[in-house]
Order: structure tokens, then C-alpha cells, then sequence
């Protein structure tokens, strides 16, 4: 049987996704962010698929940074 992944299960969802979206601001603060992240989700998390969930939503928040200043660069690029 599969482990079941819960993803935006909670209000705290919300948080990991903005955590994700401002770390991912600068490559040196998502890396040192996203280890202490991953450590405090090994340490309060109630099982595998919650902590697995919890960082998917991390990562979709990083994910949303990418698309943002992608977007942001494809956009000036055409203007100039």
C-alpha cells in the first residue's frame, strides 16, 4: 500500500509556499532556507507523507518564484 501525501492540508500550507516563494529570491538563501526547512519538517512532522506534502509545498513555492521572474525577464526583454 502507498504512503498518502497531503498537499495544502492546512493554513500552515500557505506559510510553506510563501517560505518557498521569498528563499527562492537568491540562490544562497533558498539552499541554507530549504536545509533548515527540511530539517524542522524531519523534526515536527507527524509522519512521511506530511513532511513530503509540507515540502512539495515549499517547492511549488519556489516554483512560483522561477515562473514569476521568468515571466519578469521574458517581459523587459520585449520592451528593450
Amino acid at each position: 500500500m502507498g504512503m498518502l501525501v497531503k498537499v495544502f492540508d492546512d493554513w500552515k500550507s500557505f506559510i510553506h509556499t510563501l517560505v518557498g516563494f521569498i528563499a527562492s529570491i537568491h540562490p544562497l538563501w533558498l539552499i541554507a532556507v530549504f536545509v533548515v526547512y527540511l530539517c524542522y519538517e524531519l523534526l515536527t512532522s507527524k509522519n512521511g507523507g506530511e513532511c513530503l506534502g509540507d515540502i512539495l509545498e515549499f517547492c511549488f513555492g519556489a516554483f512560483l518564484w522561477s515562473f514569476a521572474s521568468g515571466g519578469w525577464c521574458v517581459l523587459t526583454s520585449l520592451l528593450y
